[in-house]
């Protein structure tokens, strides 16, 4: 009887643990699934779009361009935790969510590095 007790005991922490896994993978993808992302742009006035985390940062210089905030000029992405600068040719093709711009972000517009710097 007690072996009975001790295996019911284990089988409702397993589950326990199953479900306590499966709402945090829940929570993960819900914060995964999109990008709500300011743009202080080089005026000082803000942009604020949502995208779907799985979308490019492509398509984030994409909306910014068209919506003149960079005024025609080539422009830079700063993100200030953790501290590194966003470009078109490095970052461009990699998700939102895997640059780590999920739930929210606030970027600000910066000149580019010059070519061939690292930047910071």
């Amino acid at each position: 009887r007690e072996a009975e007790q001790r295996a019911g005991g284990e089988k409702e922490a397993w589950e326990k643990e199953a479900r306590e896994a499966e709402e945090r993978a829940r929570r993960e993808a819900e914060q995964r699934a999109s990008a709500a992302i300011q743009v202080r742009s080089f005026d000082g006035s803000s942009l604020r779009e949502t995208f779907p985390g799985t979308k490019p940062l492509r398509a984030l210089f994409e909306a910014v361009a068209l919506r003149g905030g960079a005024g025609g000029k080539p422009f830079a992405l700063l993100q200030n935790f953790p501290r590194r600068v966003l470009t078109l040719p490095d970052h461009g093709a990699c998700p939102l969510a895997d640059l780590g711009l999920c739930p929210s972000s606030t970027l600000i517009m910066v000149d580019p590095p010059p070519p061939g710097t690292a930047a910071p």
